[in-house]
């Protein structure tokens, strides 16, 4: 899949190269999610596949949402990491101003506009409606929701109605549960995610979801 993947690139970029077009194109590659846990027929490992991410595709936790996410084109630097959290939410707002659009976007858009970090070396803030990132599995395996917001992300688990708190500038493997020592900070991330799924209509029990999970939790709605 990696090979393909790469001769697949390959075929691209050398296609724009001969159109002439490199100097007007942009390119934005990511993946829509982590790896997966395990592979058919895997021999045993000694360490889990996405480490030191937590768990993997399907899930909430980094290494379900955290990718690989790249951007080539005009003024944009190469061989530059930016540190500044993004999500694929952000490249609807971005090309549109790269293609110099003139109306005004909807105010429920959720992305932001990457533009002034993609020509300023990686570094900048991200204008959006909001001051956190979301993330929501509806009906997978576990349904969880995460928000993120600054260094802090909070996990709810629905089946177990278990809220999780860390710090994710530090912990990056979220190893470090910190709920118990931030009580208030949970209840202030907290509500901004009940009331965002609750504005947004997700699939939550109070909006009659029949999942057996979502029937068992207990949600502060």
């Amino acid at each position: 899949m990696t090979r393909d993947v790469d001769e697949g690139i390959g075929i691209l970029m050398k296609k724009i190269h001969s159109l002439g077009i490199e100097d007007s194109t942009y390119i934005f590659f990511l993946s829509d999610n982590g790896g997966r846990n395990t592979l058919p027929e895997e021999s045993v490992r000694n360490l889990p596949r996405n480490f030191p991410l937590r768990d993997g595709k399907g899930s909430v936790y980094e290494g379900g949402i955290r990718v690989p996410f790249i951007i080539n084109g005009p003024g944009v630097q190469g061989g530059v990491v930016s540190q500044v959290p993004v999500t694929g939410l952000d490249i609807f707002p971005t090309m549109a101003a790269l293609v110099g659009n003139k109306f005004e976007l909807p105010e429920a858009l959720d992305g932001g506009d990457l533009t002034s970090i993609m020509m300023n070396r990686g570094k900048g803030i991200v204008s959006r409606g909001q001051p956190f990132l979301f993330f929501h599995q509806a009906v997978a395996r576990s349904p969880e929701t995460a928000l993120i917001m600054g260094d802090y992300k909070l996990v709810k688990t629905w089946n177990k109605n278990q809220l999780e708190l860390f710090n994710i500038s530090t912990d990056l493997e979220e190893a470090k549960d910190l709920s118990l020592r931030n009580p208030g900070k949970v209840e202030k991330m907290q509500h901004l995610m009940v009331n965002f799924l609750a504005n947004i209509d997700a699939e939550t029990r109070k909006t009659g979801t029949k999942s057996e999970v979502y029937e068992n939790a207990k949600p502060k709605f």
